[in-house]
């Protein structure tokens, strides 16, 4: 564990900055990964019209009712109403939380992960007040596991 003690005034730069190289690295992976090869890996998938249906792999069913929207990038089930994003397929499917499932498509994209990248959680103490001495014993930290 990494304890970072910043004060009021800095917090804020601190974690935009690691929240922009994060967002940054999400649109890089799934700008590189087809959602429709990536879901095709699970499930088999035929078009109708400008969409991709299937059988839905969260729940049993006899009828397609799965659909893949390519160019919106995104994914629905009518049947039990499932539908986001490749990164929420990958977290509901693969049953991963967002960090592992956007390295996992990273992987799978071929796209190494930024150095500043931390897979796991960030705590953000509450604020203290702008001009607070910066003291480790009572100033806020930001503590990455």
């Amino acid at each position: 564990m990494l304890p970072v003690y910043v004060s009021c005034r800095f917090r804020r730069e601190i974690v935009n900055i690691f929240i922009m190289s994060s967002r940054d690295y999400k649109e890089q992976v799934l700008a590189a990964v087809p959602i429709e090869s990536y879901i095709g890996r699970f499930v088999p998938l035929k078009r109708a019209g400008k969409r991709l249906t299937g059988l839905c792999p969260f729940h049993g069913e006899k009828t397609p009712s799965f659909s893949v929207t390519p160019d919106k990038g995104l994914f629905y089930c009518f049947g039990c109403g499932k539908g986001g994003d490749l990164l929420r397929f990958v977290m509901d499917y693969e049953g991963l939380n967002f960090p592992e499932a956007l390295e996992t498509l990273g992987r799978f994209a071929g796209i190494e992960k930024p150095k500043n990248f931390n897979i796991g959680t960030f705590i953000i103490a509450p604020p203290m007040p702008i001009g607070a001495d910066i003291n480790p014993d009572i100033t806020p930290k930001i503590t990455f596991k």
